[in-house]
């Protein structure tokens, strides 16, 4: 089917860009995603090019044109979620979309995204809001003459082809002139499988200098082989690679396909049934990504029999004529990219939708390794220290949750100051937090193991003590996290003291730093179930002193349900602030529950005393902003608290200051 009139004459290698004030923010919705101009247009800016003046003729010249019929299936997409864009959804996604007007318009792919393509604008009414509704992106095949000037190639059906195998190879060739990125030999890991000449056995490395490739891969459900110590000795001595589930069997040809010695394979390497080792080994699990040549991550995969090759469902591809800017004629393949991913491009390195992606043992798996070949549902993706990389054209100049260097040289323009990069490393740590939080573990007990790796390597660089979760020099701003969303829970079997966000499962976020503490840390204790200090503990205490006020839960609730979620939080006063209180975020799910069960949860503290122990509080729009940890007594000392949530209240809601004795008299509180 050929071009129409209006597709032929489209300029596609010199469309203007989407002007910098424009910005779109992160609705809800999967389809609809408004741009809001921030600042008045310039008189320079170049308009955007003028494509259909309404919906209808978009309708009309797809029945005879590929292009517009590829760029219909998108706005269809957009039109049909409009359709569902009730009130009540509305207010639920905090989002009310404006009324499209559709006389659409294309700009240049926004070059954050990387690669060739076109945005289809749709306006609205308001003057001062464009919606995009459709995504194109542009690949040529393999070998092609103008390969140099388009950067995509069509993904493999399969993932595992000749093909696939070759461009995973120019990724890792390419990355190897990276300065950022360079591997030189390491220490190699304890046990490695040496995969060459057509065997596999696993070999004890003695401490050897070497380059080996790690895999990330779900455990999931599939009993997987592993070694124990019984099986030990004839792991040493081979293992029939038909025995291998497919995703250790696809690890192995990829690295032989790198022309790489050694794997890691956690199940394999690590003795499962031997304690002391585990525990040793996954201390180290740092250096094991850290110094890795590369990391293979069965991205898409919920267990080891699923493999990495697959055959996928490449989308649909439209030969077209593109003229490049010097005037030569080229065929190339246009195709739909994801709208959402388009207009938020983090979210194509976020990878929500793949398996690997929920398991917190990944987590620090994919942010040590320097560089991880993804075989994901869609494509495969490489991933360094200088960008995220997709098949079809995706190049991305940033990567998942970097760990940040910083420059040695005071002249350096990357250069900060001590303040600045403790600032940097508090909300990556945060934003980590946020990440493993969200996440999911087969075991209870890995909460903390789980994210060992991670804390050793900020530990050397916070060059701070790492105390369950937080961190010593900062324990005051480190307590003031909370939980946040739905399924949070408050483990019934013991792993963290109760002031440890690893008390909970769900989503952890920090409320900190204060600008005025009223607290101060006296001691703490730690103990430690083995001798990882980043891994599993058995108790531990803070003792703190701090002003200590009298709280009460306030019994009103909302019957109607309306309002935000956020409205569902019960309300805590003193006894002296504001009558209704302020929401108080307690370290268990409120979010959803419904009237009945709000006014049972209130009433199970009604024989309980409940206190808010005033960490500090900070300046917020000229407003003083108190910060306080709920903390009930225990049975067996009253000076003895538990944490149960975190109160967030203004001097209204604060009322009296009375109770903020001198720092001298103010109560000792020992937290556990």
């Amino acid at each position: 089917m050929p071009s129409c009139g209006t597709c032929s004459a489209i300029p596609w290698s010199n469309l203007p860009s989407l002007p910098s004030y424009y910005w779109n923010g992160a609705p809800g919705w999967k389809y609809i995603h408004p741009f809001y101009e921030k600042e008045h247009p310039s008189v320079d800016d170049v308009p955007s090019y003028p494509y259909h003046p309404h919906l209808d003729s978009l309708k009309r010249f797809a029945i005879h044109c590929e292009i517009c019929q590829l760029v219909l299936g998108a706005v269809e997409n957009v039109v049909n979620e409009l359709g569902t864009a009730t009130e009540e959804r509305c207010k639920a996604l905090n989002s009310f979309p404006n009324v499209l007007k559709y006389s659409l318009s294309l700009r240049k792919r926004r070059p954050d995204v990387g690669g060739n393509g076109f945005w289809v604008f749709s306006n609205s009414d308001d003057a001062r809001v464009i919606y995009l509704v459709a995504t194109i992106g542009f690949c040529t095949e393999e070998g092609s003459n103008n390969a140099n000037q388009i950067r995509g190639r069509p993904v493999e059906v399969y993932s595992g082809s000749d093909i696939s195998m070759a461009r995973a190879l120019n990724w890792v060739e390419e990355c190897n002139g990276h300065q950022v990125c360079a591997r030189t030999m390491q220490r190699l890991p304890s046990r490695l499988l040496d995969v060459r000449n057509g065997s596999i056995k696993l070999r004890e490395t003695d401490g050897q200098i070497g380059t080996y490739i790690t895999l990330s891969h779900c455990w999931g459900t599939f009993k997987q082989p592993t070694t124990t110590r019984t099986s030990l000795s004839a792991r040493e001595m081979g293992i029939a690679f038909e025995e291998l589930p497919k995703t250790f069997q696809h690890a192995v040809l990829v690295v032989r396909a790198l022309g790489v010695q050694y794997l890691w394979i956690d199940s394999l390497c690590i003795c499962q049934d031997d304690e002391e080792e585990w525990e040793r080994e996954s201390s180290r699990m740092s250096s094991v990504y850290l110094n890795a040549y590369l990391t293979i991550a069965a991205t898409t995969a919920k267990d080891s029999s699923e493999g990495l090759f697959r055959n996928r469902s490449p989308p649909q591809y439209i030969k077209m004529v593109y003229i490049s800017e010097k005037g030569t004629n080229y065929q190339v393949l246009a195709f739909k990219l994801p709208l959402r991913k388009e207009a938020l491009p983090h979210e194509y390195i976020d990878m929500e939708d793949e398996a690997l992606s929920q398991r917190a043992w990944a987590l620090q798996e994919r942010v040590l390794a320097s560089r991880t070949l993804h075989f994901g549902k869609h494509q495969m993706y490489f991933e360094c220290n200088v960008g995220f990389s997709g098949e079809n054209c995706l190049r991305l100049d940033h990567r998942y949750n970097k760990i940040e260097e910083r420059a040695k040289d005071q002249a350096s323009p990357d250069w900060v100051s001590d303040e600045d990069y403790k600032r940097l490393l508090v909300n990556e740590w945060a934003n980590l937090l946020l990440s493993y939080t969200s996440r999911k573990l087969t075991h209870a007990s890995d909460k903390l193991p789980a994210l060992s790796g991670l804390a050793k390597v900020y530990e050397d660089k916070f060059e701070d003590k790492y105390l369950v979760g937080l961190w010593q020099n900062s324990l005051i701003d480190n307590l003031l996290w909370h939980t946040f969303g739905r399924g949070v829970t408050r483990t019934t079997k013991y792993r963290a003291p109760s002031w440890s966000w690893a008390n909970c499962d769900g989503m952890i976020v920090f409320n900190g730093p204060i600008d005025r503490p009223m607290g101060m840390v006296i001691d703490y204790q730690v103990d430690y179930k083995g001798l990882n200090t980043y891994g599993e503990v058995k108790g531990g205490s803070i003792k703190l002193q701090a002003p200590l006020i009298e709280l009460f839960i306030n019994d009103e609730i909302d019957p109607d349900n309306t309002g935000a979620p956020y409205s569902r939080l019960p309300m805590v006063r003193t006894k002296t602030g504001g009558p209704r209180g302020a929401h108080c975020h307690f370290d268990f799910e409120i979010f959803g529950k419904t009237i009945e069960e709000i006014s049972a949860f209130i009433q199970s503290f009604a024989d309980t005393k409940i206190y808010g122990l005033v960490l500090g509080n900070t300046t917020v729009d000229q407003e003083t902003i108190y910060e306080s940890l709920v903390v009930t007594p225990t049975e067996s000392q009253s000076f003895t608290m538990r944490r149960v949530g975190l109160l967030t209240q203004n001097e209204l809601d604060m009322g009296s200051q009375q109770a903020f004795h001198p720092s001298s008299t103010r109560p000792i509180i020992t937290l556990v």
